[in-house]
């Protein structure tokens, strides 16, 4: 189902001009599907840990704490 731009009537997907306020939907480009690898190489390659000032926070907090005992 299409929406409009205009008016967020609902058609079919087939549709060109919006049957609801008569304007027309834009043209939808052809999208080329672009194979992407699946397997534990591709996974590893583009995830990245964002680890921050979290290791250092915690650091010093575990610091702060032993140095109230001893």
């Amino acid at each position: 189902m299409k929406t409009c731009l205009y008016c967020g009537g609902t058609d079919e997907d087939a549709s060109t001009i919006c049957r609801h306020c008569g304007k027309d939907f834009p043209a939808q480009p052809d999208v080329q599907q672009v194979p992407v690898e699946t397997g534990p190489e591709a996974h590893w390659a583009t995830t990245t840990v964002k680890w921050g000032c979290g290791p250092i926070l915690l650091l010093l907090a575990l610091l702060i704490l032993l140095s109230n005992f001893f």
